[in-house]
């Protein structure tokens, strides 16, 4: 079965739910059109379906995608693929392993408890059965491989949820891995800190909302509507009041410098002193002389 769309679905969860409960024996493979289809969909629901996911971005890759996409359903080289290790107890990215296809590698990435000696894998082949027995004695150390594991295993988590779990509970997992190894994720990122002062602490401190381009290919009136709707006009008045209410309160909070002398204070002083001065002056005329 091969689906082609853009994906723009909200409710992906029941979708994956669905596909697994209905699909039987078949294989679902998915092909994503434009420039920003919903990828996480389109690769899940192929996952879910046992297929693979293909994605279209302009017209001009049309005839080279779709011809390996063809490839891919004409030549099935191993489904039902099991994965196991003599020696150890593994956790799989990904489990079960999706189905390969010809001119694809069987990339394989598991967690392990204890020292693996032996890894089997096993599949149909058509209509026999095969297998393969790798030894793994004299293997290289390599670096990023648990980073690579724990990526897979939260997408594989996130793609294909356990139903018994509730959301807390899944995201407790993701955020456990994303923290252990890491990895940004829906639920991490990474937080450059630079510590040179670039910004003196009295200058006023503002935020407003950036526009955000669309993607390539993608027309403003197809998505929200045709640039002189009502729709368009009142959000466009309402984004100019926002503005407005911005700059204003931006500007009584501009602290201004206090250069200024007191002036009242000092006139109202210096007339005291006059006063001061013209009453001592009056009394020293009014003394009797010697």
């Amino acid at each position: 079965m091969v689906f082609l769309t853009d994906g723009a679905v909200s409710n992906e969860a029941r979708l994956f739910d669905l596909i697994g409960k209905s699909l039987g024996t078949a294989r679902l493979f998915t092909v994503g059109i434009g420039s920003a289809p919903n990828s996480h969909f389109m690769r899940g629901a192929a996952q879910a379906g046992r297929g693979s996911f293909v994605h279209i971005g302009s017209t001009a890759q049309v005839g080279a995608r779709t011809d390996e996409l063809l490839r891919k359903l004409s030549h099935p080289a191993l489904t039902d693929i099991e994965v196991r290790f003599d020696g150890a107890v593994a956790e799989l990215a990904r489990d079960p392993v999706p189905d390969l296809y010809a001119g694809e590698p069987l990339m394989v990435t598991a967690k392990l408890t204890g020292k693996a000696h032996t890894m089997h894998v096993a599949g149909r082949w058509g209509k026999h059965r095969w297998r393969q027995d790798m030894d793994l004695q004299g293997g290289q150390v390599g670096k990023g491989i648990g980073k690579l594991w724990a990526q897979r295993r939260i997408t594989a988590l996130e793609d294909n949820p356990d139903k018994s779990e509730n959301p807390g509970e899944l995201d407790a997992r993701v955020l456990a891995l994303a923290m252990d190894y890491g990895l940004v994720s829906r639920l991490t990122a990474l937080i450059a800190v630079d510590k040179v002062q670039s910004r003196p602490d009295e200058d006023f401190l503002g935020h407003e909302d950036m526009a955000a381009n669309l993607p390539q290919g993608w027309r403003y009136e197809k998505v929200f509507g045709k640039s002189g709707s009502p729709l368009r006009e009142a959000a466009l008045r309402r984004k100019s009041t926002q503005v407005s209410r911005i700059l204003q309160d931006r500007a009584a909070k501009v602290p201004l410098p206090a250069t200024a002398t007191p002036s009242d204070l000092f006139i109202a002083a210096g007339l005291i002193l006059l006063l001061l001065a013209l009453a001592l002056f009056g009394w020293r005329r009014a003394e009797p002389l010697s």
